[in-house]
């Protein structure tokens, strides 16, 4: 059975803020505005560490710091996020 990373999008917001020294609000538009957390119809999204390293999703640059931190921090190099 393979194992799956499930996190809930509100925890890396959180690590962002608290670890990172980011503001709750300017980080939240950030990560709503590129659609990090899952939008609309689709209940999860699937992220890698080397897609958001090379910023194949085309995040901002604050938004892409954090994931990798906190995937860092997670030690895991795939989540799901919802």
């Amino acid at each position: 059975m393979a194992r799956v990373n499930l996190y809930d999008w509100a925890d890396i917001l959180q690590y962002g803020v608290t670890n990172m020294g980011h503001n709750w609000n300017v980080l939240h538009d950030l990560m709503t505005k590129c659609e990090f957390p899952p939008m609309y119809e689709a209940r999860t999204r699937e992220y890698y560490l080397s897609d958001i390293e090379s910023n194949q999703y085309g995040m901002p640059k604050e938004v892409c710091e954090v994931i990798i931190a906190f995937m860092n921090n997670e030690g895991i190099t795939e989540m799901v996020v919802e």
